[in-house]
């Protein structure tokens, strides 16, 4: 497609005589004056998603299309005050019959009236009549705002000129970078993760000239000369895209600063904070209990709490309110390891009764065994972990307890040698809090005593 634009009279003139020059000579490539006719408001329509006036295709004739945007000047018609619309340049495109032309007026500034004047050459250099498309002004105003207190935020647009609000269907929107869209399809959660500033727009609407009556509205009413005889049709054609405006959605915060004590069991939840637990993992996830904030503040039980899975993981945010986002979500995935069953390769289960030389089987991690002696001679104690993870081990002198100061607890993965063991210490093994595996430490279980 070919875009000139012809500027001043004169320079028309001189294009009209160039073109005359090309009369019909009886070749039939050529066509009759008379077949320009069929360029008229049947053949127009407006595309509100492209801003573009759009001429349908197989017009008989046409050879190029010319469109102006006007200006309104008053002045005298036969005598009597009139408006007479010009036209200071003329933009001209190339007309084909096998496909529609699009005349782009994204340009066109919609806080005023717009008036754009159509009209169409054919090949034997003669112009249809000229005929206008208006544009009222937009005036309407948008202010908008996000509100983050729900898991899905929330665009709200209030029109500033009628205060009523504006539901997002009826909006267009874009980012920085990016072309026009549906705002209803504005994925707000996505929006929210990084955020972005969003521009705002009322819809253009779609429409066709075929059914459009011209306007008999006194300040609809014009002229293209002085020496006009009778007005030109103008068709109202409704209002374009509506004016920007920017809203500013706020990306989310860092996650809280929570803290998992895999040895303990417990996690602490920072104040401000909301927690939920997820089955499954992060890559996989199952089903989800609600955000909660109950016990925020503490360090909250994960083992031996029966509200809360046995595996899986939990989150934990900065709660959301109507002025700022949801924070960043910090992720702790756990395993509540059970106590172990700590049998001897005999098959019975392991007490404090027991001498504690020999190899005890610790599922649930297939069979492995732990295998434990004491050597009298050097009152050291030989531990050999098969299982892969870390153990604990713990050595209560006789008169002491479990949770004593005077216990000794050493992790054991793989082979070590502990001293301090004497006759009538209770020995006692746990799985071991492990963060990188997400494993929370099991209870003690004895294994048997030093005799």
């Amino acid at each position: 497609m070919r875009e000139a634009t012809i500027r001043k009279g004169a320079v028309i003139t001189i294009i009209i005589a160039i073109l005359a020059s090309f009369a019909y000579t009886g070749n039939d490539k050529y066509v009759t004056g008379a077949d320009v006719t069929t360029f008229s408001k049947g053949a127009v329509s407006y595309s509100g998603s492209s801003q573009a006036l759009v001429v349908s295709k197989g017009l008989t004739g046409v050879n190029e299309i010319y469109m102006g945007v006007a200006t309104i000047k008053s002045s005298k018609v036969n005598g009597a005050s009139a408006k007479i619309a010009k036209a200071s340049a003329w933009n001209i495109y190339d007309y084909s019959s096998a496909k529609e032309l699009s005349i782009d007026l994204s340009t066109l500034n919609n806080g005023k009236d717009n008036i754009v004047l159509l009209k169409a050459l054919d090949k034997n250099g003669s112009y249809s009549d000229t005929f206008a498309v208006k544009f009222n002004a937009n005036i309407d105003k948008l202010s908008g705002s996000v509100d983050y207190s729900t898991d899905t935020p929330t665009l709200n647009v209030i029109n500033k000129t009628t205060k009523a609000a504006v539901s997002v269907d009826k909006l267009d929107y874009r980012l920085y970078g990016t072309g026009w869209s549906d705002a209803s399809s504005m994925d707000m959660k996505s929006l929210v993760r990084r955020g972005a500033s969003v521009f705002l727009r009322v819809k253009p609407e779609s429409y066709s000239l075929a059914g459009a009556t011209a306007s008999t509205a006194a300040n609809d009413i014009i002229y293209e000369s002085k020496e006009s005889t009778s007005p030109i049709p103008v068709y109202v054609a409704g209002m374009l895209a509506g004016k920007e405006t920017r809203v500013t959605v706020k990306a989310e915060g860092a996650a809280p600063a929570a803290v998992f004590n895999y040895v303990a069991g417990k996690v602490k939840l920072p104040a401000g904070t909301e927690y939920r637990f997820v089955t499954g993992t992060p890559t996989n996830p199952g089903s989800a209990s609600a955000w909660t904030t109950e016990g925020v503040g503490t360090e909250y039980l994960i083992k031996g709490n029966a509200a809360v899975p046995s595996s899986g993981y939990i989150e934990i945010r900065k709660v959301a309110t109507k002025v700022a986002p949801a924070s960043r979500i910090k992720v702790f995935n756990y395993y509540v390891v059970p106590m172990p069953d700590a049998y001897a390769s005999s098959g019975s289960k392991a007490s404090e009764s027991n001498d504690v030389n020999g190899s005890y089987i610790v599922g649930p991690y297939d069979n492995k065994r732990i295998n434990v002696s004491y050597s009298s001679s050097n009152g050291f104690l030989t531990v050999v972990n098969e299982t892969g993870l870390s153990y604990d081990v713990q050595i209560v002198k006789p008169g002491a307890t479990l949770d004593s100061p005077q216990a000794r607890c050493v992790k054991v993965k793989g082979t070590a040698k502990i001293g301090g063991a004497v006759s009538g210490s209770k020995v006692y093994i746990r799985s071991s809090g492990d963060c990188g595996y997400g494993l929370i430490a099991s209870d003690y279980v004895c294994v048997g005593a030093v005799k």
